[in-house]
């Protein structure tokens, strides 16, 4: 947990939650670690170290193309953790959906299924949205070796919903994948139009000029006009594959995307 983060969700001053988080650590009740993120996007690197001298003393390269200094302070980032609990502690459901989709590796089949129907029951449709990426991102981080980005902000035609990196993904899966993806997300009330595939053409379009993508994936939770059902079924490079909500409950119910994709002729 962050202090800034817990201090929006109990609505006092930072610096109160921080003084008090001092106390806490002190006291040992609370352990204070450090997270490396890229000055660029924000990623998360070499995951959580529990003293400065643990950073490694080395340049890293984000797989957004930044290349930056591990042991620069301005890179670094106190979070908190309570030892044996889990790391929404304090975090209200959309904080910790955000915050766990950063390194959320190895979920449990309860935390996705728990998220879900979250997601499915919430009011506000719009911020639904938004956190529904974070979600479809850790549903592909359980598939080993790949590393995803939710929101990815680096897109001149707009925001990616989420960015998927394969460089260290099984070889069978790179070969047919290549070494970058991208995720759209659509969870509408109505159909997905195709004006919705035309923007993300555009950014995979973009994306693949810097780096190669063989296949992108448009999910639409409520399904699509026929037209733009039709385009997705086209031959094209990249390829554009369609998934809808049944799409999504299967990979919830295996706890990860990699069935779906297996299941789409992927290896």
């Amino acid at each position: 947990m962050r202090h800034d983060i817990t201090a929006r969700e109990i609505d006092i001053p930072e610096e109160h939650v921080l003084t008090a988080f001092t106390l806490l650590c002190d006291e040992e009740i609370l352990h204070a670690k450090l997270k490396i993120r890229c000055p660029d996007c924000a990623t998360s690197h070499g995951g959580v170290f529990s003293r400065q001298s643990a950073v490694p003393d080395e340049t890293r390269r984000c797989m957004c193309g930044e290349q930056f200094e591990m042991n620069f302070k301005g890179n670094w980032e106190v979070v908190y953790e309570l030892p044996g609990e889990d790391i929404d502690f304090f975090l209200n459901f959309d904080e910790s959906l955000k915050t766990f989709a950063e390194e959320a590796f190895d979920v449990s089949q309860r935390y996705i299924e728990e998220k879900f129907e979250l997601l499915d029951s919430m009011e506000d449709k719009s911020y639904r949205g938004q956190l529904f990426d974070h979600f479809i991102g850790i549903l592909f981080l359980q598939i080993d070796g790949v590393i995803a980005i939710p929101r990815y902000p680096k897109a001149k035609r707009g925001e990616i919903d989420v960015l998927i990196n394969l460089a260290s993904a099984p070889d069978a899966l790179f070969r047919t994948i290549g070494h970058a993806s991208l995720i759209e997300n659509k969870w509408k009330k109505d159909e997905a139009s195709i004006s919705d595939y035309d923007a993300f053409e555009s950014k995979v379009g973009e994306i693949n000029s810097r780096q190669e993508v063989k296949v992108a994936f448009f999910i639409s939770m409520n399904g699509y006009k026929s037209s733009f059902d039709n385009v997705l079924n086209e031959d094209t490079t990249p390829r554009v594959i369609g998934w809808t909500r049944e799409h999504v409950e299967r990979m919830v119910e295996a706890g990860t995307a990699e069935p779906v994709l297996r299941r789409a002729g992927f290896p």
